[in-house]
């Protein structure tokens, strides 16, 4: 669960840098650097966070629904930050 609390943080920091840094560079600068580093760096953090809520959904027997839920609200910006939260510590 400790690995899955670090990667859902790890995904939302990657997601806030590219939403909110790296697009506005691109489009005011015109500098494609930060979205090109950060965006395989969120899609690599994304999929192995929809990986360990899998893993963890099998483990302890979580119903389809909440594990789904749980992947969905990861592609919604700042809601890993509440979702780490919500995950047990152990």
């Amino acid at each position: 669960m400790l690995l899955l609390r670090a990667v859902a943080l790890l995904e939302a920091i990657a997601f806030l840098l590219l939403l909110f840094v790296a697009v506005p560079l691109k489009h005011l600068t015109g500098t494609p650097e930060p979205v090109l580093v950060l965006g395989p760096v969120h899609g690599i953090a994304f999929l192995a966070y929809a990986w360990l809520i899998g893993r963890e959904a099998v483990d302890r027997s979580w119903p389809a629904g909440r594990a789904l839920w749980l992947i969905i609200a990861g592609l919604i910006p700042l809601a890993p930050f509440f979702i780490v939260r919500s995950l047990p510590a152990k």
